[in-house]
């Protein structure tokens, strides 16, 4: 049972959700309100498609809203309950990515990728897309699908959808398949007919004849080869013995010249040593450890001396950093001297004071000339109104007297201007020569300061140039005594290397007299052994001789073996040959009776494929027809039409209704289009019951369209009450306001603002 369906930005679904009841669940609205829509929802969310998806008429892009504005995805979740277990698949799709699907079982994930989900749906509805799509979903407008079908697409797209195309497909391919072992036993009789088959069985027996010859040769050389390696290995062996002893006497005379010219080169050393006439070793001792004293005492005065001249060389450094220092202070007293050049901080200070006074007088003159200007600006004022009187004796004026005055007092207001245009720039003047003469007074200021802070630095600089002498004339009397100390450790040094020479000399002495000693024994020992081994030369030879020989002869043995197991291995080479050719020429016959006993069992398989689909066809119709006499009077308003059924006529299927008189007529002939739609209603529903019984679903678009009042009563009859005991769910997608009667269906109504692009609206 779907439970509920959730749609955002599906079509014109905004943010719809949708619960469902068990029953009939009736959808109703006007054209564009989106019912279908949400039918299609519900058929994507089980299988990833619906019809005008599947036949490729819009794209996925398309289900995305687009209205009022393009949305970048859309998804629909849809609830439904199988066996006591709850569902939840989510389909997600987006304008630019490939859309996402997770199945849920009792809320934990089952499934995750778009293919697996469908694959499991199907398993668990024990039904595919093609079968939901043609037995329980009818789209708009197309109840009569099948009565649109010519005959044999009829028949085809029937028997796919009970599953009888499946017999159909299999009684072809094994006519194929008969029709093609016959083909290759012919192919294959014709290709042995060439063969002698007792022939190639007679040469395999010559051949083995021959094998049997070599196999003997073989066997009588191997027994030779054997007399003759036995034969080569005593001479071989005691070849090596003699060439052994031998060797080692040659040996013992290679090292013993070679002892004799060690000992004699150790004499001649040792007599070079002895010629020196060498101290003792302990007087050597003695003076080693004597020097080894004074040479220490030597450096740590070195280090000592060391240690004091870096100590000068850094106070030194110190020094010269303090004359740098200096100098550049003396430098900077030049340079503030040439900048004062005479002047000086109070002269300059009171010069900055006259030209503040003439500041301050320039300022009150042009004052005074403002107050000026703006009297003569309020005369102006008052003469241009029109007056009769002096405003200010109360005389008697007249307008030229007027015209006098005003005149005069605007060339009074155009010499103030100029006037006041000179002073302020004489003021600016005066303004920037302050500000140069301040800047000139701490430029004074300051360097006059840096002449009071250097005024002892001449002492300094003496004082500095009389330190750095003391320590340039203390670190070059350390640096000679350095020099001597070092002078004196090289010399106790050079000494030290002549004796602990001398006392190496006397150490080789004394060995060179213990490797001469141990060498006259080894030489002794050596010459004994060899003049104990006696080696004949010329038995040698011959030994060496005799193993030569008989390692030709076995040579020779091993290249006859060699030759008849090559020909021995060609032997086998023509008996393997001949016996593929017999194994093969053999298997070809068995092989011919094996596939010609494959084509009489396919022949019989041919049969019972043929029976069984007639027997199955035959209790599917069967099925099909009960279901739809039990329904067609709940369904047809009228009695001229008593019943219905399906039959198979003219290699065809027939939607028959009965007259009252007992005739069968093709629903084809009929003429009304509600008698047709209500015929194809009935089969719909036995096909949905039929080929689906563990689902029990329908879904219906638009199934009232051609169906008069009459039969929009009997059909609310139908799904209110009949159908509902059969069928655990039904939905209706209409327009058709008349199915609100349906009392015991529960009523969904969708409407949508058109106009304006508004989302669908669902009200229950």
């Amino acid at each position: 049972m779907i439970d509920s369906i959730t749609l955002k930005n599906w079509k014109t679904h905004k943010n719809t959700s949708i619960s469902f009841s068990k029953g009939t669940n009736i959808l109703i609205g006007l054209m564009g309100a989106g019912k279908s829509s949400m039918m299609d929802a519900i058929s994507y969310a089980l299988f990833g498609t619906f019809p005008s998806l599947k036949r490729k008429k819009i794209s996925v892009g398309d289900i995305i809203t687009n209205v009022p504005k393009q949305e970048n995805e859309a998804s629909v979740e849809l609830n439904f309950e199988i066996d006591g277990n709850k569902y939840t698949v989510v389909r997600e799709i987006y304008a630019n990515s490939p859309p996402k699907a997770t199945l849920k079982k009792n809320g934990a994930y089952l499934q995750s990728q778009p293919e697996r989900v469908n694959e499991e749906i199907e398993r668990l509805l024990k039904v595919d897309y093609d079968v939901f799509s043609r037995a329980i979903y009818s789209e708009q407008n197309q109840l009569d699908y099948f009565l649109e079908l010519g005959p044999a697409d009829r028949k085809r797209q029937i028997d796919e959808l009970l599953g009888l195309d499946k017999f159909a497909t299999a009684f072809d391919n094994a006519t194929s398949l008969i029709n093609k072992i016959r083909d290759e036993v012919k192919g294959e009789e014709s290709s042995v007919s060439a063969w002698d088959l007792e022939k190639l069985k007679s040469s395999l027996n010559e051949a083995k004849e021959e094998k049997k010859s070599y196999e003997a040769k073989v066997e009588e050389l191997e027994r030779k080869l054997g007399a003759a390696q036995e034969e080569y290995e005593k001479y071989e062996k005691e070849f090596k013995e003699k060439n052994e002893l031998l060797r080692k006497k040659n040996e013992i005379m290679s090292e013993l010249k070679g002892l004799e010219g060690k000992a004699a080169a150790l004499k001649r050393e040792l007599e070079e040593i002895e010629k020196e006439k060498l101290p003792q070793a302990e007087e050597i001792e003695k003076e080693l450890g004597k020097l080894n004293t004074d040479i220490e005492n030597a450096k740590k005065s070195e280090s000592e001396i060391e240690k004091k001249a870096n100590e000068y060389t850094s106070s030194y450094a110190k020094a010269q950093e303090r004359a740098k220092q200096m100098k550049e202070k003396e430098n900077e007293r030049k340079e503030a001297i040439e900048k004062i050049g005479g002047r000086s901080y109070e002269s300059t200070k009171k010069q900055i004071d006259e030209e503040n006074k003439m500041l301050e007088e320039l300022q009150e003159i042009n004052a005074s000339y403002a107050s000026q200007k703006k009297e003569i600006g309020e005369w102006l004022k008052e003469l241009e109104k029109p007056m009769t009187k002096c405003p200010v004796c109360e005389r008697d004026m007249d307008e030229a007297m007027r015209e006098r005055l005003l005149e005069g007092k605007r060339r009074a207001l155009e010499s103030l201007d100029k006037a006041i245009e000179r002073s302020t720039r004489d003021i600016e003047e005066k303004k920037k020569r302050i500000r140069a003469l301040n800047d000139e007074a701490n430029e004074l200021k300051m360097n006059e300061e840096k002449l009071n802070s250097t005024k002892d630095l001449k002492k300094e600089i003496d004082a500095v140039v009389a330190e750095l002498a003391e320590y340039k004339s203390k670190i070059d009397a350390l640096e000679k005594e350095k020099a001597d100390a070092r002078r004196k450790i090289d010399e106790l040094s050079e000494s030290k290397s002549r004796l602990t020479m001398a006392r190496e000399k006397i150490g080789r002495a004394a060995k060179y007299r213990s490797d001469i000693e141990r060498y006259s024994g080894d030489i002794r020992k050596m010459k004994g052994e060899y003049e104990s081994i006696i080696v004949d030369e010329t038995q040698i030879e011959k030994l060496r001789n005799l193993a030569m020989a008989a390692n030709s002869n076995v040579e020779k043995i091993k290249k006859d073996i060699e030759s008849n197991q090559s020909s021995l291995k060609k032997a086998d080479e023509s008996i393997r040959g001949f016996e593929e050719q017999i194994n093969k020429i053999e298997k070809v016959y068995a092989d011919i009776e094996r596939k010609r006993g494959i084509a009489n069992m396919l022949s019989e398989f041919k049969t019972a494929l043929e029976a069984t689909q007639l027997v199955l066809r035959s209790r599917l119709i069967d099925a099909i027809n009960n279901i739809m006499q039990q329904i067609w009077p709940e369904l047809y308003p009228y009695g001229d039409y008593v019943s219905i059924m399906l039959g198979t006529e003219n290699n065809s299927y027939e939607l028959k209704v009965r007259l009252a008189d007992g005739r069968w007529i093709d629903v084809d002939g009929i003429a009304s289009g509600g008698e047709r739609s209500i015929a194809c209603l009935a089969m719909r529903v036995a096909f949905a019951l039929v080929l689906v019984p563990n689902l029990k679903w329908i879904i219906l678009d638009e199934p009232t369209h051609n169906i008069d009042q009459k039969g929009i009563s009997k059909f609310i009859t139908l799904f209110n009450d009949t159908l509902p005991k059969i069928v655990d769910q039904i939905f209706i997608i209409t327009h058709d306001e008349a199915l609100k009667q349906a009392v015991n269906s529960r009523i969904y109504t969708l409407t949508r603002d058109k106009e304006a692009g508004g989302a669908t609206i669902v009200a229950q």
